[in-house]
């Protein structure tokens, strides 16, 4: 359920911190399959442990983001390619740069 996600997610991010709340964590939202409860639960769990939320949904909206034509298998191919993987890390730095 999007509770149980949730509290294993808030669990997780404080294992990671080892107890120290002011280590910054960046969260991201699903690239593609952007399922409203794992989003809730994702939402939910950085809301009560303070980490900060990445949204990539953007990327699913222009298909020039992923890997179509590059490999076979249409699974493989719906995920990000070379202009998917920039765009991610230039969401993932401009995330970092508002928590550092």
């Amino acid at each position: 359920t999007q509770d149980e996600l949730s509290n294993k997610l808030s669990e997780l991010i404080s294992y990671l911190r080892n107890g120290k709340r002011d280590i910054p964590v960046l969260i991201s939202k699903p690239f593609l399959w952007g399922k409203p409860i794992v989003c809730m639960a994702i939402e939910k769990a950085a809301a009560k442990t303070n980490a900060t939320v990445m949204d990539m949904s953007e990327l699913s909206q222009d298909l020039s983001f992923r890997a179509i034509g590059e490999f076979e298998h249409s699974g493989v191919a719906a995920h990000p390619g070379n202009k998917g993987m920039k765009r991610i890390a230039d969401i993932i730095y401009r995330n970092l740069a508002k928590v550092l």
